[in-house]
């Protein structure tokens, strides 16, 4: 596989979402806790939170603790566990050795990235905004926000999901696929019916918890819909899991992008390389919508089978939600998905940090359009550009 083909599929680059935000990092690795300093803040943490409510701060002390480490209110800040194009993400421990993912953000950095109308920041509002309304298991919890107005950093405080994405080099066992299958579209299904189009599903964002439990996470390019209209009509998210619908200028089915997606991912779980590649945007988008599906002998016909109506390229017939759950590859692990409905105005969007400054963010969903990226998206200085965004705790 060539370099700039597995760059695509792994969306290391040219994507506006997170790269992978957490690594396999598992919860012994934090070591021991320490004292914390008396001038750290308490009752900032999980304890003081709701399941169902994010804690929205916007006083930031800053201190250290008796050994050194670094700490904003009461999160300890350990180590950098992972790097995205606008953002870092730092292991955090609580007064009460609690682990979270803290997603370190540069607000000035971001307003300065534009994005048509708006910039960079405009995104990140957007995702807090939905991500502080989501409450199912299977999608990473925001536990709060921490925004001081006379700082330029922003803190998001995430749920700390320890064994990593699902992202391997190799292929996973029939069943541990149809079990993260079940969790895959639970997550799904309950975003969809929040009117949440995520528009990036890979094994990258994909992550696992200690309990072997499959979390959607990244909703960086996510949609969120006005209406009960599923339709989109720009495209983003990493060229090899889009569909072939979306690699054209017509409108597409958010919905039936998604389960595209999730196609993509569940034949990388079952065999370890992507259906569709290419030396090139072009070449990959040319193999999504003309390369006939090949499945590996050694697949089930169970599995062979819903592959085929995953990837479907046609997607008025491919096959549905509801449609996996009832297929013969997910006997005996679908379960019921149980979840409260949300919704996220405008407003909501444009508060979503209440700095008491309102963002210029419009009703038009801004995102990259990957197929207008060229070849430099790929280099090493167009990384270096978007990490420069990110400054050190």
């Amino acid at each position: 596989m060539g370099h700039i083909q597995t760059k695509l599929r792994d969306g290391d680059a040219h994507t506006r979402s997170e790269k992978s935000l957490f690594q396999s990092i598992r919860e012994e690795d934090i070591g021991p806790r320490t004292k914390r300093s008396a001038s750290s803040p308490t009752g900032i943490g999980r304890a003081s939170i709701k399941k169902d409510e994010t804690k929205v701060t916007n006083v930031l002390v800053l201190s250290q603790d008796e050994d050194g480490n670094k700490m904003v209110n009461n999160y300890c800040f350990m180590r950098t566990i992972g790097k995205g194009s606008y953002g870092k993400v730092k292991l955090c421990i609580d007064n009460n050795n609690r682990p979270y993912a803290v997603k370190v953000l540069n607000k000035s950095a971001l307003k300065r990235v534009k994005k048509g109308d708006e910039t960079a920041y405009s995104d990140v509002l957007r995702e807090i905004a939905i991500n502080k309304k989501l409450n199912h298991e299977n999608c990473v919890r925001l536990f709060e926000v921490i925004d001081d107005p006379s700082n330029d950093k922003l803190y998001l405080v995430l749920e700390y999901v320890s064994n990593g994405s699902i992202k391997t080099d190799t292929a996973l066992s029939e069943d541990k696929s149809k079990q993260y299958l079940q969790h895959i579209i639970n997550g799904l299904e309950y975003l969809h019916s929040q009117k949440i189009y995520h528009r990036d599903i890979k094994p990258e964002n994909l992550l696992l918890s200690k309990d072997d439990v499959v979390k959607l996470s990244d909703f960086g390019v996510s949609h969120l819909s006005t209406t009960d209209d599923d339709t989109l009509k720009v495209t983003a998210g990493t060229p090899a899991f889009l569909a072939p619908e979306a690699c054209s200028e017509a409108p597409y089915s958010g919905r039936a992008a998604d389960v595209w997606a999730v196609g993509v991912s569940l034949y990388m779980m079952c065999f370890a390389e992507s259906p569709f590649s290419g030396d090139s945007y072009m070449e990959i988008y040319q193999s999504i919508i003309n390369k006939e599906l090949v499945i590996p002998d050694s697949a089930s016909p169970d599995l062979r089978d819903i592959l085929t109506r995953l990837l479907d390229k046609n997607p008025k017939t491919r096959i549905t939600i509801p449609e996996i759950r009832k297929h013969s590859f997910m006997v005996h692990v679908t379960s019921p998905n149980k979840y409260e409905k949300i919704k996220v105005s405008q407003k909501e969007v444009d508060d979503a940090v209440l700095t008491g400054t309102r963002s210029n963010v419009g009703e038009k969903q801004v995102v990259m359009d990957v197929r207008n990226h060229g070849q430099d998206h790929l280099s090493t200085n167009s990384i270096n550009r978007q990490f420069s965004v990110v400054e050190s705790l």
